[in-house]
């Protein structure tokens, strides 16, 4: 059985003594947390998850501005492979609905 942490707690620990800078890197690359982005935003008059993606949440067009900054912009998501500590966990929480997402399908109110 694996053991889970608080990630804050690491968060804590790993920048004791060190100065963080938050000064954008000079790169042309930028990885974004798909997660994260898709997340940060509720669906709200969304009908489509299309209107989700392009118009409502705007993350189709977050995506382009890093594009026109960047010459190679990568969005990553979570994949929970058999047998980690992404996939325990969520196994621990319980099984929920699942949703097959498609463009032309309405997406959850919240």
């Amino acid at each position: 059985m694996l053991n889970s942490g608080v990630k804050s707690q690491l968060l804590d620990i790993l920048e004791h003594g060190i100065n963080i800078t938050y000064e954008e890197p000079n790169t042309d690359t930028v990885i974004i947390d798909g997660a994260a982005l898709v997340n940060s935003k509720p669906p709200g008059a969304a009908k489509t998850f299309d209107d989700y993606a392009s118009e409502v949440i705007v993350i189709v067009p977050h995506i382009k501005t890093y594009a026109e900054r960047y010459s190679r912009v990568d969005v990553v998501f979570d994949v929970y492979l058999e047998n980690s500590l992404k996939a325990e966990t969520r196994q621990k929480r319980g099984s929920e609905a699942r949703r097959k997402v498609v463009g032309n399908s309405r997406p959850p109110k919240s």
